[in-house]
């Protein structure tokens, strides 16, 4: 249900019920502009999402709430896929470690010498880690899945301080990639340079 009645800093649902100045506040969700009426749309400075309507202020049109709604929409379906990808990963990777015994066969290699229990805890160090990694890409999946919860309701009811808690937890998954990646080039940058080095 529209909210605008109550504040009517906030755009409605279906604008095109709603008169500002007697035009209509813009198009419901799903109708095609034409360029003009467009550019005539985004001339008369309608309100945003705090009520402010002055020239420079940030306001969202229904383009830009359909576009937070399809955002939302992928976000969400993109966050539940990864969060079942690292819950999967993490249960095999901790079985894996917990039975990595009966993975391996019993050999000996070299001199006779068993080096089956020194393998065994390589295999153990390794899943662990993997484990640990995948834990780590928990934190920005469930980021992603609050805001994609946030702009939906932001999108929908047009309520200022869901964009804003949405944005921000979109902004800290960026972040969260952004580092990663800095840290990767690094490292990649780090290799490069050895390789030379040793060449």
């Amino acid at each position: 249900m529209d909210n605008y009645q109550n504040n009517p800093g906030v755009p409605p649902i279906n604008p095109d019920q709603t008169q500002m100045g007697g035009q209509t506040y813009g198009q419901p969700y799903g109708q095609q502009y034409d360029q003009q009426s467009y550019q005539q749309y985004q001339q008369q400075g309608f309100p945003n999402f705090t009520g402010q309507g002055n020239s420079g202020s940030l306001f969202v049109t229904d383009y830009g709430r359909s576009h937070l709604k399809s955002i939302a929409g992928w976000t969400k379906f993109l966050s539940i896929v990864m969060l079942i990808m690292i819950i999967l990963g993490i249960v095999l990777f901790l079985v894996a470690a917990i039975n990595v015994s009966d993975l391996m066969s019993s050999r000996t290699f070299g001199y006779g010498y068993d080096y089956r229990g020194a393998t065994e805890t390589i295999f153990r160090v390794v899943f662990v880690f993997y484990i640990v990694i995948l834990a780590i890409f928990l934190l920005p999946t469930i980021w992603a899945l609050s805001s994609a919860s946030k702009l939906k309701k932001a999108a929908l009811y047009g309520g200022p301080q869901d964009l804003e808690d949405g944005l921000r937890l979109w902004k800290n998954v960026c972040v969260f990639f952004g580092v990663l990646t800095i840290i990767y080039l690094a490292f990649f940058a780090l290799a490069i340079i050895a390789a030379i080095a040793g060449a």
